[in-house]
């Protein structure tokens, strides 16, 4: 009688224990498939920007969720947003306080310290960012500076494209 029903408990835990094994192997089959998916969420972000005509290149950003033209400037050491582009991206020109004092290729200026919270090429997007703001007039368009793209993998230009890795 023992030996039944010690095959019916071993038997019992076979039937419990199959299912297990099952979905265990399921999950690592499911691992080790090759899948676009989690290819690119391991991806690095890369984005390629266009030489302009004029030798600089200027690209569309994406500024607190808002679209800002800007001009990629290696020699900026942040990113200085005109005073209507701070404007366009929810920040408030005439309340900051431009004490910073800037060198620029015409000169002193002075500007004002933001952090900007999301900053995006395409799908390179980096948070807390620092920034500028330009006095009105001083600035035509948006600098996209080294405070932005220091902080990534790798930037450098291939075949008159600006590439940007995350």
């Amino acid at each position: 009688m023992r030996l039944i029903l010690l095959a019916g408990g071993l038997a019992a835990l076979a039937v419990l224990a199959v299912p297990m094994i099952d979905r265990k192997t399921d999950v690592i089959a499911e691992a080790e498939k090759p899948s676009s998916d989690r290819a690119a969420a391991y991806a690095p972000a890369r984005e390629e920007i266009r030489r302009h005509r004029s030798g600089h290149y200027f690209t569309e950003a994406s500024i607190e969720g808002r679209s800002v033209d800007v001009l990629v400037d290696t020699g900026a050491s942040k990113i200085v947003l005109t005073h209507e582009d701070a404007r366009r991206v929810g920040l408030s020109p005439a309340r900051l306080d431009y004490s910073i004092v800037v060198s620029t290729a015409n000169g002193e200026a002075r500007a004002a310290r933001v952090v900007l919270e999301r900053v995006a090429i395409g799908s390179v997007m980096l948070r807390d960012v620092d920034a500028l703001v330009a006095r009105q007039g001083a600035l035509s368009v948006t600098l996209l500076g080294m405070s932005f793209l220091g902080r990534l993998a790798s930037f450098g230009v291939e075949n008159d494209r600006l590439v940007l890795k995350q």
